[in-house]
């Protein structure tokens, strides 16, 4: 067993350090057809750190912020849906 750790780790060693490098980046644009197309930026990650009800531990949570919009979004028409069903006064919000 012993030598069999001995001949990867040298198996290990001799191989070339080309293989370890990460492969280049890929361009942000790139032409096809005489028309340039931008790659989509990257959606950032957001992170929170939220302390539940009731607990002394805070927790943390991370969305992307393409999530985050989108729940922003739903929960705004969610409650102008239930203003405009339930409010005999309803007017709409402006954003």
């Amino acid at each position: 067993m012993l030598l069999v750790l001995l001949a990867a780790a040298t198996v290990l060693a001799q191989a070339p350090a080309a293989q370890a490098q990460p492969p280049a980046a890929a361009p942000a644009s790139k032409e096809v057809e005489g028309v340039t197309v931008k790659a989509p930026e990257k959606d950032p990650l957001v992170c929170k750190t939220r302390q539940p009800l009731g607990s002394k531990v805070p927790k943390r949570t991370c969305s992307k912020k393409s999530e985050l919009e989108q729940a922003r979004h739903d929960s705004r028409e969610n409650m102008e849906y239930l203003r405009r069903n339930r409010d005999p006064f309803y007017r709409p919000i402006e954003p």
